[in-house]
């Protein structure tokens, strides 16, 4: 069954991907948790993103949508997302745990539509 692990950033994360010092062994974090998804054979796909700031949102609100600048969000940031391949949703929890997010943070654990065709 397919999830997706959706990775939103608090102030604290956003403030580590600034800082320089701590910016890379935060991301290298970040990778290792990929890899080890990768190496028990549930990582399906994802991403990370670029900032918020560099997002476009499109509202619906007429009948034209209009575009604005930056993200939809509030005080969380959407940095990223894993699509995982695992047995069931406590399967989903527990990896979604185990991802190295900084406090104040969250990630969502969503099931996919479909699958893989």
């Amino acid at each position: 069954m397919q999830f997706v692990l959706v990775v939103y950033e608090g102030p604290e994360g956003l403030a580590i991907m600034a800082d320089r010092q701590k910016a890379g062994p935060y991301f290298a974090a970040w990778g290792g948790f990929a890899k080890t998804l990768a190496e028990a054979g549930a990582l399906a796909g994802g991403a990370g993103m670029q900032p918020a700031h560099t997002a476009k949102t499109l509202r619906f609100d007429t009948e034209q949508p209009t575009v604005k600048d930056g993200s939809f969000g509030g005080t969380e940031h959407l940095s990223g997302f894993f699509v995982i391949d695992v047995a069931d949703l406590p399967s989903a929890l527990s990896w979604a745990a185990k991802a190295p997010i900084a406090p104040g943070g969250a990630i969502e654990v969503r099931p996919a539509v479909g699958g893989p065709a």
